[in-house]
Parts: C-alpha cells; sequence; structure tokens
C-alpha cells in the first residue's frame, strides 16, 4: 500500500514592514526578528545618500528578509506599486513602521496602502513639514510658535512679517520646513541675518536629503527645551520618557547639543509637558499620531509649553539612550513599546501611562569638539574614571580619521552615558566632560 501524501499548507511567514531603517529605528529589525518575525527593508528613495548609512553598530548586522527601494514619492501609482511589490512577497504582514524621519511620510502612505494600522494620510504633511505642523497646532487651539514660510525671493512679504513679530532686541529663527539634528537651523540677529540664512538653505538638500525649497521663519522661543517621547495605539497615548535638553552656541552655530537628561515624570514640568502633548485635544490627536511613535520637541514659555516640532518616529541620536532608559526607568523603553502598539495589544494595554518615578539619575553627554584635524587619540581612561560613568559609544573618534568641529548632532565625535543615584554626582561629572574636551579628551595633529 502507497503512502499517503498529504498537502500540507504552511502558513506564511509573519514580518514588519520597516521604511528607512535608521537611526533608532535600526533597532526595530532585530528586536522584531527576535519576536519571530522577518523584516522587509523599505528604503523611501533612492537619494537618501550618506543618510542612509547612519546605522548603530549595535543593528548593523541586520539580514533583512527583503529590501525594496521605493520611487516616485507620495504618487499615488508610486505608492500602490511598492505596495503590490510588499504583498507579492507572500509573507503575512503584522505592521509597517517609520525608523527615520526621512521615512515617515512613504511609511504612513504605504502602510495606508497595505490596510495596515496607520495614522492616514490625512495630517502626513503636517506631521513632516513644520509649517504645516505649526498651524495645524494653532487651529486645535492649541500654543504654537508664529511664524512663516517663504524664500529670499519673497522678501518684501518675510520682511513684513520680521516687522509685525520680530522683538527688541532682534531675535528670530530660520531653518528648512523638514530636517533633523539642528541641521540647516539659524538664529538671527537683525534682518540681514534673516536674508542670508534663507539664501543658505534654499536650493540646498538638508541631511535627511530632502531639498529646500523654502524655509521657515520663526519667533525665538526663549524657555529651556524639553523632550517628550510617546508611542501611540488607536489614540490611545503613553508616555515613556520626558528628557530636558542642554544646546549652547559654539564654533558659530546656534543649536548645538551638549546633552539631555532624563526627567522625573512625576515632576510639575514633565506633567505640564505630558498634559500638553497627550491630553485630549493634545498635540498628538491635532496631528493624528494615533499609531507608533513621537518625539517630540517643547519648549516651557510664560505662557505654558510650545512645541518647537515632533516627528512621528522614535527619538533619535541612533539609540544610544536605549541602555541609560532601561537603568534609570526600567524596560519600557520606546522602541520595544512600539512594536507593543503594533504587535501586542495586551502588552500595550498593560503599559503606565507614564513611568512612575526615576529609579537613578540619567544623562546623555553629547561630546563636543572646538578642535579639528586627524585624530591620534582619546582620554577614555578619563571617561571611564567619572563615578557616574555607564558608556561611551565613541563611532565618530577613530584613530587617524579626521575629527571636526561640532556645529550639530551630526559632526559631534560621540556620547558619554552617566547614570547615578546621585544628582549632583551626575551633573558634576557632565561638566567635567564638557571641561575635558576643550583640553584633555582629544589630541589632534
Amino acid at each position: 500500500m502507497g503512502l499517503l501524501a498529504f498537502n500540507a499548507t504552511v502558513a506564511p511567514t509573519p514580518a514588519l514592514v520597516l521604511v528607512d531603517p535608521m537611526s533608532t529605528g535600526a533597532f526595530l529589525a532585530p528586536f522584531a526578528q527576535a519576536r519571530g518575525l522577518s523584516v522587509i527593508c523599505v528604503y523611501s528613495s533612492d537619494e537618501l545618500g550618506d543618510f542612509k548609512t547612519h546605522v548603530p553598530a549595535e543593528a548593523a548586522e541586520t539580514v533583512f528578509s527583503e529590501t525594496i527601494t521605493h520611487t516616485g514619492g507620495l504618487e499615488h501609482k508610486a505608492i500602490q506599486r511598492t505596495a503590490a511589490l510588499v504583498n507579492d512577497l507572500g509573507y503575512t504582514l503584522m505592521a509597517c513602521v517609520a525608523g527615520a524621519e526621512c521615512g515617515v511620510e512613504v511609511g504612513e502612505a504605504l502602510a495606508e496602502a497595505l490596510n495596515l494600522r496607520s495614522n492616514g494620510s490625512a495630517l502626513g504633511a503636517a506631521r513632516r513639514n513644520k509649517f504645516l505642523m505649526g498651524e495645524r497646532v494653532r487651529e486645535c487651539g492649541l500654543r504654537a510658535v508664529k511664524q512663516l514660510k517663504g524664500s529670499a525671493a519673497v522678501w518684501d512679504e518675510i520682511e513684513t512679517f520680521l516687522d509685525k513679530e520680530a522683538p527688541c532686541p532682534f531675535k528670530m529663527v530660520v531653518k528648512p520646513l523638514d530636517s533633523c539634528g539642528s541641521d540647516g537651523v539659524y538664529l538671527c540677529g537683525s534682518k540681514d541675518e534673516v536674508k542670508a540664512a534663507c539664501q543658505a538653505i534654499v536650493g540646498h538638500c538638508n541631511a535627511t536629503g530632502s531639498f529646500n525649497s523654502e524655509v521657515l521663519v520663526q519667533e525665538y522661543l526663549s524657555g529651556k527645551e524639553y523632550v517628550v517621547d510617546t508611542v501611540s495605539r488607536d489614540g490611545v497615548h503613553k508616555v515613556v520618557a520626558v528628557w530636558e535638553y542642554d544646546k549652547r552656541p559654539v564654533n558659530g552655530a546656534p543649536f548645538v547639543y551638549y546633552g539631555m537628561r532624563l526627567l522625573d515624570p512625576g515632576c510639575c514640568v514633565a506633567q505640564s509637558l505630558m498634559s500638553y502633548m497627550v491630553a485630549g485635544g493634545g498635540v498628538l490627536d491635532a496631528l493624528g499620531i494615533q499609531n507608533g511613535p513621537g518625539h517630540a520637541e517643547v519648549k516651557l514659555e510664560a505662557d505654558g509649553p510650545v512645541l518647537v516640532e515632533v516627528g512621528a518616529r522614535c527619538h533619535g541620536w541612533s539609540g544610544t539612550w536605549l541602555s541609560l532608559v532601561a537603568e534609570c526607568l526600567g524596560p519600557h523603553n520606546q522602541v520595544q513599546a512600539t512594536l507593543d502598539a503594533y504587535l501586542d495589544h495586551k502588552a500595550f494595554a498593560e503599559l503606565p501611562a507614564a513611568p512612575a518615578c526615576l529609579i537613578k539619575e540619567g544623562m546623555c553627554t553629547m561630546l563636543v569638539s572646538e578642535q579639528e584635524g586627524l585624530l591620534v587619540s582619546v582620554a577614555v581612561d578619563k571617561l571611564e574614571a567619572l563615578p557616574s560613568y555607564h558608556k561611551a559609544i565613541l563611532g565618530h573618534c577613530q584613530k587617524g580619521e579626521p575629527l571636526h568641529k561640532t556645529v550639530d548632532l551630526f559632526t559631534s565625535p560621540g556620547q558619554v552615558l552617566l547614570v547615578s543615584p546621585d544628582g549632583e554626582q551626575l551633573m558634576s561629572d557632565y561638566a567635567r566632560i564638557h571641561q575635558m574636551e576643550a583640553l584633555q579628551l582629544f589630541t589632534c595633529e
């Protein structure tokens, strides 16, 4: 008697579609693979340039099951064509998520075309274009920055806006409509400086590869700047971390990152920021961020919080802060919570609305170089001797390679993470690192 033949049907492999897996978003791939998913990489454009290489070392060895390069921007036919390519791969698609800022619009349009959980395309432009973002927030009755978009070609309109809104003494901000990492941001002290900044931005590509056809002229917000990191599922918002920024002028650049410190979620400042962002009718609702991560930069002014900008993606800095969050807030980091939002309803529902408190004090120190030349050495031993030293990420501090003057996030030599139960010790070590940068940390030819 012959063997019976069974036609067993093999279930398709579940997969995550990850658009532009760069910076912190690159970690979504190995974390998803650890949950048993395949990962389909989609690049949002064939013109990403150097930004495509911004992948943390810990995620650089990730092997994608498939890789597709999308072309055609947000044109309906182009999105449908890429959606068809993804569908034809034969996976069971679980989610489509943007890994980096440059992939937000394509990622959301692609998720919508694939009938996956998304924020929809209706407000997609307002989640990427900083001018539309500010206007949408204002339309929803929330405090928003005073602003105008334009270029040097329509100078009369910009000058009229400056005459009306510029304070005395004069101080205004000019920046691209869509970029990140303080790229192309100018602090201007006169009309002539505003005009020069417009000319420097318009007609050039920014750090994400987008062409700057216009600029954004905004009021200067003088308050302290904070970050509110969130994750959402079907309009339910969870705060996963609140940070306080330290930005200073250096090397001719007005807003250089020196560091960011975790803020106790229970303090009054954090509560005010969280209410502005995630309460019913807050910024996330105004911009239609109903699913996935959010990384918001907010200034606290005399009349309350004011949005600087928000990205519908994970907090950047190439995810160097992940181990710091684990030490100071526990296991609920933004990357894992993002996967929970898309893949595990129960796990997301069990996340607290915000962390209860800080377990330890934590600081991400962004190294700042005021010198340039070929790097001979870095005094790592001096960093490791600090009482609150946790970890150093010195990927841009390779012997024999150029050390550049720091003017933005992309020209920082590296980061040093500090953790301590003692806030005073933490801040003492933080100050010591920035003192060492000038004299003892870098040796250059």
